[in-house]
């Protein structure tokens, strides 16, 4: 009999620790702060996602020595027919249902957007644009207009929108260079709970929806 009840202890421990290690686990993923890193300059494109002081990258990719990509056929086999599964499933789901019972859905979906856009930061953003004149003074200042034209329309809405936390903006003109200059520079943070909380309203509304589509039939 005492043997039964320390095995119970015991697991209770072990179920209680397993059960408090969960929690902490959940609420570290929630609280987590996801940064994007998109950076353009000297020609070259980098993304990066950077998650508690680890720095993934998604583009350029990882090449290898002769500058091909790390990809063995047997994966682009396999990637090829996880394609064609996936093709042929949406075909059928095409043919099998009609566009009209997904408008329903329209509404919810551009409401989670919304969401989505709204929880987004952009913790720095910056662009330069420099105009070569060396060549061709004329055409180096219409460029000059025509890029400051847009960016004063841009300019206010980043101004008044409250999650545009720093931005710079700078262009001119460069007599001196025969070829333009173009980089930019943004950070976007997004904190997870959001999105969890948004995928939850997300599905409350699917749900709703199609229960009373049922009720309807």
């Amino acid at each position: 009999m005492e043997l039964l009840v320390t095995i119970l202890k015991v697991a209770g421990i072990v179920l209680a620790s397993a059960a408090g290690l969960g929690l902490i686990i959940a609420v570290l993923i929630l609280v987590t702060r996801v940064d994007l890193v998109a950076s353009y300059a000297r020609s070259r494109f980098e993304l990066t996602v950077k998650i508690w002081g680890f720095k993934i990258e998604l583009y350029p990719h990882r090449k290898t020595m002769d500058g091909t990509r790390k990809k063995s056929v047997k994966a682009e086999t396999a990637t090829k027919g996880k394609k064609e599964k996936k093709q042929k499933k949406k075909t059928k789901r095409r043919e099998g249902k009609e566009l009209t019972e997904y408008l329903d859905f329209v509404e919810p979906a551009l409401d989670a957007l919304k969401r989505v856009v709204s929880s987004i930061f952009v913790k720095r953003f910056a662009f330069t644009f420099v105009a070569a004149g060396e060549d061709d003074p004329a055409g180096a200042a219409l460029q000059y207009g025509k890029v400051w034209s847009i960016a004063g329309a841009a300019i206010p809405i980043m101004e008044n929108c409250p999650n545009v936390k720093s931005y710079s903006i700078d262009i001119r003109v460069d007599f001196d260079a025969n070829k333009p200059t173009i980089e930019f520079f943004t950070r976007l943070r997004a904190v997870m709970w959001r999105f969890v909380l948004i995928a939850v309203i997300f599905l409350r509304d699917i749900n709703r929806i199609k229960h009373e589509k049922r009720k309807q039939k």
